[in-house]
């Protein structure tokens, strides 16, 4: 039996059963987050986002890949919950970081249609991930918090271009789940 293509998907998803499951899983993401920050804040002083950045690597590109740019709301549930429970230091920062992240991780999942060939162009978002998104956001998040001047803020991105394809593999996996429970997403 021939496999059937996905059918044609819209760019912005705004049909209630989309932003519903977008909701539940920023509400299962923001748990998640909530070990990773203490996680880190204990690891680290709050100085370093480590676990933290795989976490929300590998349930953000999974919100990408499934609901294009209006995966924004996921990230920004996440640092808003954060923020409010005090869990991280850099929560505040994230809210406002988290829209523009999150619709253009969320416009290349759509445009580059991840879901066909799922390992292949998971890896490829990781990659612009990590060369675009990842500098300038951990360079602004060093400048701001620790005051660190641009040099010292571009060293202490470095880590996190490496643990970016740490959350490759669990976006694919945490993908293929979601896929197996036959959602209808």
């Amino acid at each position: 039996m021939a496999e059937q293509a996905l059918p044609k998907k819209k760019m912005w998803l705004t049909s209630t059963r989309a932003l519903v499951m977008l909701l539940m899983m920023g509400v299962a993401a923001s748990a998640i987050q909530q070990i990773a920050f203490r996680l880190d804040t204990l690891l680290t002083g709050g100085t370093g986002y480590y676990v933290g950045h795989v976490t929300i690597v590998a349930t953000s590109f999974a919100a990408a890949i499934f609901f294009g740019p209006m995966s924004f709301i996921l990230p920004v549930m996440t640092a808003a919950i954060g923020a409010f429970t005090s869990a991280s230091p850099g929560a505040w920062y994230w809210i406002p970081d988290s829209v523009w992240i999150g619709i253009l991780t969320g416009w290349f999942a759509f445009r580059f249609n991840v879901r066909d060939d799922l390992v292949k162009r998971t890896f490829l978002l990781g990659l612009f991930y990590a060369i675009l998104i990842v500098p300038i956001d951990y360079v602004g998040l060093y400048m701001i918090l620790l005051k660190l001047p641009i040099g010292a803020a571009l060293v202490a991105s470095l880590p996190y271009i490496a643990l970016t394809f740490v959350g490759v593999p669990l976006a694919i996996g945490l993908v293929r789940a979601i896929e197996a429970a036959k959602l209808g997403i």
